[in-house]
């Protein structure tokens, strides 16, 4: 059976007033079935629902676009510290020589 779900999803700043509608056809029964669970265990109609995770997934990729964008600067920024180049092996170096601590401390408690 084809479903058909009509539902009002905001696409712009929850302050503004403009609402867009989005018409989703051809949802499968079992997906249906499992949003109207859902939305019943969380005591809304299937269409707030619907909203509610368009709105939540909209946000996630807001804030996985905004994660690189920062990680970029925060790259950028590093690499300036060192003059464009940054040191490598630094991690590799690091945990040898935890390593080699450790093995010494091993010895010297096995003594």
């Amino acid at each position: 059976m084809l479903a058909l779900i009509a539902l009002t999803a905001m696409l712009s700043a929850p302050k503004c007033a403009t609402m867009k509608t989005l018409t989703v056809r051809q949802v499968p029964d079992e997906v249906h079935e499992a949003l109207r669970i859902s939305a019943a265990e969380m005591g809304r109609s299937v269409e707030e629902h619907v909203r509610q995770l368009l709105a939540a997934s909209a946000a996630q990729r807001r804030r996985s676009v905004d994660n690189k964008a920062a990680l970029q600067d925060l790259q950028s920024y590093v690499g300036s510290l060192y003059g464009g180049s940054p040191p490598q092996g630094v991690v590799d170096e690091f945990i040898a020589e935890r390593r080699e601590e450790a093995r010494r401390e091993w010895e010297k408690d096995a003594r």
